[in-house]
């Protein structure tokens, strides 16, 4: 927790554990204060049993992972399991098979590789039968056929397949895996030692080396069946036609966006599936509200079985862009489909990923039975609104809010002094040096005239936020705008439910960006020293 931050509370607690002792933990603190807390260890093992090869002898030197409750296991290397972070405590076994784990809080599921095999177990059935038994690894080969040729961008992915509604086993897998594979100049791939089971292929576009957190474009993917021991052949697709559109851009330009940094694409609409809300952003909070509940609602009635054929039948198709606003989705196979577009603010960090603008509007792919594989087919123009971050130097829109007593004010009334507006709130954090910084400028500029400061409170409702401005002697305007993600004046400026100011010149242009900490100090002074004398 940062200590230049107010309200953010994280819960924490106290593990103590000791070799050949059962651990504990204390309760939750939920808040600055002192504590008491008395452990009395008791002595206790860990598990422990012996791994055997399909034939039933001893594995020697499998690595073999314990994972705890809200743990993974991670495997991004066929046959390897990641180590480090939450991946589990890793151990390896004896020459006769056996290995063991000191005592764990809440110990789940145990996964273990070999040279000759994989095999998965509940702690249960380890502390019943005492050894585990390893599965042959499985393979899984193919060819990937999208697209007129092989292109750079390209590669295949293979992942393990995380159902949305609960399987007939009621055991959701803690292993998360993803192995990838590159194409040779057939566009041919291979991924061994392959876990037995139920896994997801997809082609993996490349657009930027490092997403950074944003979605993987995964494209054509469908479910394969990996047995023991057995090659599963896979073909990625090699039907369909070539889609090509185009994006006109009404309240921007072109070079507002940056089409590679999201993931757009066409999503199929399979029948009695409920589809998702589309163009939700034009309606009310309350209308949006009631427009996803419906959705859920809708969701929710359908039996575990139909929703889970619906999520093997499901398939999406990754649109690759270029800079002007052209598209295309290459093979996609005749049928009806929900175009998405979703484009974020190329300026902020990707973790952040603001939202300018989004689009979803269904496309119907005709079947023509003679045409050529992935010949074209032209959906023409489709319009999007963008709301992109205003540039330095551009005027600033006036918008209006009230003051915490009430009074109805607009930018443009400020007219002919800088301006700085402080975007804030108790929820989203209130950095301490931000709030000493403007009481120094109120005192020195803001009360003779030379400089407004406008506090744009972020909160869902403004009570709480009012008696801690009063509290804080943030003495300076106090407006309201309302929940950060549903008011756009903040995002107009680049902020996404995070806080900081921006200054505005007396001309009403926009003078920086965000700014925060000693920016904010330097940016002014710099920006308007004869000003302020």
């Amino acid at each position: 927790m940062r200590s230049d931050t107010y309200m953010f509370q994280p819960e924490a607690r106290v593990l103590v554990e000791a070799p050949g002792y059962l651990p504990q933990i204390s309760r939750a603190f939920n808040g600055p204060d002192s504590y008491t807390n008395d452990f009395a260890l008791k002595k206790g093992k860990g598990i422990n049993g012996i791994v055997q090869l399909p034939d039933g002898s001893p594995a020697a030197a499998a690595t073999v992972v314990l994972v705890e409750k809200n743990e993974y296991a991670y495997m991004d290397v066929g046959g390897q399991f990641r180590g480090g972070g939450s991946s589990g405590d890793l151990a390896r076994s004896d020459p006769q098979g056996r290995f063991e784990f000191s005592p764990k809080l809440e110990p789940e599921r145990i996964y273990v590789s070999h040279e000759q095999g994989f095999a998965e177990a509940s702690i249960a059935d380890v502390a019943k039968n005492g050894r585990i038994v390893l599965q042959k690894w499985g393979e899984v080969k193919g060819v990937m056929h999208v697209g007129d040729k092989i292109e750079p961008e390209q590669t295949v992915r293979l992942q393990n397949y995380s159902e949305q509604f609960p399987s007939s086993s009621g055991r959701p897998s803690m292993l998360s895996f993803f192995l990838k594979a590159d194409l040779d100049t057939d566009g041919r791939f291979v991924f061994e030692k392959v876990p037995p089971g139920e896994h997801r292929i997809a082609l993996e576009y490349r657009f930027r080396d490092n997403q950074n957190g944003g979605e993987t474009p995964l494209s054509h993917g469908f479910l394969v069946v990996v047995k023991p021991g057995a090659t599963s052949d896979v073909t990625l697709g090699g039907t369909g036609r070539k889609v090509l559109g185009k994006v006109k851009l009404l309240g921007g330009e072109q070079s507002d966006v940056d089409w590679k940094r999201d993931v757009h694409k066409l999503i199929l609409v399979m029948p009695g599936v409920p589809q998702m809300p589309m163009n939700v952003e034009a309606l009310t909070p309350q209308d949006q509200q009631l427009v996803w509940t419906e959705f859920n609602t809708r969701r929710q009635a359908l039996s575990p079985e139909q929703a889970r054929a619906n999520e093997r039948a499901a398939r999406t198709y990754v649109l690759v862009f270029d800079t002007n606003g052209n598209f295309r989705a290459d093979n996609v196979p005749p049928g009806k489909y929900n175009l998405s577009l979703a484009v974020t603010d190329p300026e902020d960090e990707y973790y952040n990923r603001r939202s300018i603008g989004a689009l979803n509007k269904e496309v119907i792919i005709a079947n023509e039975p003679n045409a050529k594989v992935n010949a074209p087919i032209d959906i023409g123009t489709v319009e999007m609104t963008v709301r992109p971050r205003l540039k330095i130097g551009k005027a600033v829109p006036s918008f209006e809010a009230k003051t915490s007593d009430g009074k109805a004010i607009k930018l443009s009334d400020y007219r002919g002094k800088p301006v700085l507006l402080h975007f804030w709130g108790l929820s989203l954090g209130c950095n301490s040096y931000d709030l000493q910084t403007l009481k120094e400028f109120q005192n020195s500029y803001g009360r003779s005239g030379k400089l407004a400061i406008i506090g744009c409170n972020l909160d869902p409702s403004p009570e709480s936020a009012q008696q801690f401005a009063k509290s804080q002697g943030m003495n300076w305007t106090q407006v309201y705008l309302g929940n950060w993600n549903q008011n756009p004046v903040a995002g107009m400026f680049g902020f996404n439910g995070n806080t900081g100011c921006v200054l505005i010149d007396g001309e009403g242009k926009l003078a920086s960006g965000p700014l925060r900490g000693t920016a904010i100090r330097n940016t002014v002074l710099n920006a308007f020293s004869a000003e302020l004398e």
